[in-house]
């Protein structure tokens, strides 16, 4: 991750999903961090990443809410950007299966809206590697990876029973696709090693920019069954693990090294939470 890691994370209030409202608080997020220019480039490819863990309806708190898909995918068009979105569910991903999930999720809409595609991610898959990873030094994801200049991820903020929380670090895991996902939950069923894989993958695949979907979050037992929790705000960082240590603190644990990524990021020695800056509220 070299040495010049960026340690900024922004944090706003949102307090609802009124696509105005969310512009406002985006804008205003992403100024933090300098802009959506800062991001996006006229022309770029961009792969809105949403967090589409299943097909479930917006107000079930599981999925990304499409308002914020929707107002991310506008301001990347305004620069300029060639947005599409995407993800892959946990389950078997038949086509009219990904088609039915995308649309219970309110993401068809979002695409009809802005004109953004869907893709799919099970379409072919690449190998991709990480030299430095610890125990997983190669991964088998999306292939739609070349496809795009930029990425910009957009996890659901949820608490979950392996990894505690799942937000920034854990939205990669969507660009394995379908049921490979399952594999690798069965082959590291305990935290420790789950935990490990997850960033080993954080080094496989480059994030641009990930904005964080706080607004109501999920608490109990995520990532599917816990209960929606209002906490009315978005975050931003192009550090996914500075975003995890204040997005645990948003979370209620006054120490984020309980968070079992945030821990493995200090004890590999590539992350010094000494040196994160929050800005805005």
């Amino acid at each position: 991750m070299g040495n010049r890691i960026d340690y900024s994370v922004a944090l706003v209030k949102c307090e609802s999903y009124e696509i105005q409202t969310l512009e406002n608080s985006l804008i205003k997020l992403l100024s933090l961090l300098g802009g959506i220019g800062e991001f996006v480039k006229s022309g770029e490819r961009v792969l809105v990443k949403t967090n589409l863990i299943s097909g479930r309806p917006p107000e079930e708190a599981v999925t990304t809410h499409p308002s914020l898909v929707e107002a991310v995918v506008n301001l990347v068009q305004r620069a300029g950007g060639l947005p599409a979105i995407g993800d892959s569910p946990g389950e078997r991903a038949t086509f009219t299966g990904l088609s039915r999930a995308y649309r219970t999720a309110g993401l068809e809409e979002v695409s009809s809206k802005t004109g953004a595609p869907l893709v799919r991610f099970e379409d072919g898959v690449m190998e991709i590697e990480n030299r430095e990873g610890h125990f997983y030094k190669k991964f088998t994801v999306t292939k739609l990876l070349r496809d795009f200049d930029k990425i910009i991820s957009l996890p659901k903020l949820k608490t979950h029973p392996l990894t505690y929380i799942t937000a920034a670090v854990k939205n990669n895991l969507g660009f394995i696709p379908g049921l490979r996902k399952t594999e690798l939950h069965l082959k590291l069923p305990d935290r420790e090693s789950f935990s490990e894989m997850l960033f080993d993958l954080l080094g496989a695949v480059k994030i641009d920019l990930v904005i964080l979907d706080g607004v109501v979050a999920m608490e109990g037992n995520g990532p599917y069954s816990g209960l929606p929790r209002k906490v009315g705000a978005i975050l931003a960082s192009k550090n996914p693990v500075a975003l995890d240590f204040v997005a645990s603190r948003v979370v209620g644990y006054e120490n984020p090294l309980e968070i079992p990524t945030n821990r493995i990021a200090v004890e590999r020695g590539i992350f010094f939470p000494g040196k994160i800056e929050i800005l805005g509220e």
